[in-house]
């Protein structure tokens, strides 16, 4: 499958990325912003400690996208780096394969929390965006549906994953540790270390979970 098909018709819950980086230090910023998060929509839905904090956006405490903030557009509004955390700065400045972002954000998942089982995008964007685990507690669980069927999504295996958030998907965090994640939605990818990670992450899953991936496939028939 070339990169579009992988992204828009696999029909995937998730893909990994083995893109590499400094989760240590990046994990030990957004611990030390922990007082600035803010409540992750918060107002409509009935999440449980789930919090944000932006490291690229409209300010730190927008988290939320830049239409509910009275911006005409999600591309056009005034993103810009919040400056707060510069070593995981530099890791999306250089070593991402990206070059032009609308929202990072730290996530944070309190001990005990939950994200209840919602959908966004309603299914039409596909793969996207990504999500990078700090931390993830052995107690901590994520799950999407794909047509009916509960897919764990695999965070503590690999570094990165790309998720298809128009499924319905849930966390829930069992441990008595905070879970920390990053979440990025980029708006221009870096040519062609984007479409080659794209296409080393499916190789790897149709090696591990080749029953996924056919059901997948199958469901998108």
């Amino acid at each position: 499958m070339n990169t579009f098909d992988i992204l828009h018709r696999s029909k995937l819950p998730y893909l990994p990325l083995m893109i590499l980086c400094n989760l240590e230090e990046m994990l030990k910023e957004a611990k030390n912003l922990k007082s600035r998060f803010v409540e992750h929509r918060s107002k409509n839905e009935e999440h449980v400690g789930w919090k944000s904090l932006c490291v690229h956006g409209l300010s730190p405490e927008k988290t939320d996208i830049a239409l509910n903030y009275g911006y005409k557009s999600v591309i056009t509004a005034p993103y810009s780096w919040t400056d707060l955390a510069p070593k995981t700065e530099s890791f999306f400045k250089h070593d991402f394969p990206a070059t032009k972002y609308f929202r990072i954000r730290f996530m944070l998942l309190e001990a005990g929390g939950v994200i209840k089982r919602h959908a966004d995008n309603k299914g039409e964007i596909g793969l996207y965006p990504v999500n990078i685990p700090l931390n993830y507690p052995s107690k901590c669980e994520a799950y999407s549906w794909v047509k009916g069927k509960k897919v764990k999504l695999p965070f503590d295996d690999y570094p990165m994953l790309m998720l298809d958030v128009g499924y319905e998907h849930e966390v829930i965090n069992n441990s008595d540790e905070d879970r920390y994640m990053i979440i990025v939605h980029y708006a221009l990818p870096k040519y062609p270390l984007y479409q080659d990670c794209i296409k080393t992450g499916y190789e790897l899953l149709e090696k591990r979970e080749k029953t996924l991936v056919k059901f997948c496939r199958e469901s998108s028939d």
